[in-house]
């Protein structure tokens, strides 16, 4: 668990996140079929962001609302469970073929809940209670993790907004400074076509003035 939490504080960027908590969660705590699902911004659905041993088309496509099936009951509750058998719960949603044991913990940060850690087996009691704590202990640094990610990724976006503004910026001050010139030379030309006017003004009214040649 320490060792998984170094490794998820290292790990910037949300994709890069869920790619190593699948990873841990495979490899470091033997959990051979595992997903995380992710709430909306509305906290009413839940959608699969990243899965392992799980059906391809789940990732992404996958949305259930919070309270529905046992990853939904953990949303809404903010609370770990463990269905030792998962025919004898009316609340299971296949996630995949022949799941028979499922275990779910939820991933909070600064008093909400993000989303949900998934595990299942096909085998019925292959979770208990230490696999629970263990889940939900590592769920805990999930969950910070995965909130600094979402910090990253929004200052990163802010970043590329800012200097896209500069940009246009710069282009608009460039764009004023070329308009500016424009008119300066258009005053100038106005100016010389008034002094050429009052000239031919004074010139006709010369002219008309007298018969003396």
């Amino acid at each position: 668990l320490n060792q998984c939490s170094r490794a998820l504080s290292l790990t910037p960027g949300v994709d890069a996140l869920l790619a190593e908590l699948l990873r841990l969660s495979h490899e470091a705590l033997r959990f051979e079929r595992c997903a995380v699902l992710l709430c909306s911004k509305d906290g009413q659905t839940l959608t699969v962001r990243a899965a392992h041993g799980y059906k391809e088309e789940v990732v992404g496509k996958l949305s259930l609302r919070v309270g529905e099936g046992v990853t939904g009951a953990v949303a809404k509750t903010g609370q770990p469970l463990l269905v030792s058998d998962v025919t004898k719960d009316p609340r299971y949603i296949e996630g995949v073929r022949g799941g028979r044991c499922e275990l779910a913990a939820p991933l909070g940060a600064r008093g909400r809940v993000i989303g949900v850690l998934d595990a299942e087996s096909t085998r019925p009691h292959a979770f208990g209670d230490p696999e629970l704590e263990l889940l939900a202990t590592f769920a805990l640094s999930a969950a910070a993790a995965l909130h600094n990610a979402e910090l990253y990724s929004d200052l990163e976006r802010a970043n590329v907004t800012l200097r896209h503004n500069l940009v246009e910026i710069t282009r608009m001050n460039r764009e004023l400074s070329e308009y500016s010139a424009r008119i300066s030379d258009a005053n100038r030309d106005l100016e010389r076509r008034v002094r050429e006017l009052l000239t031919l003004q004074e010139a006709s009214r010369t002219i008309t003035s007298s018969l003396d040649l």
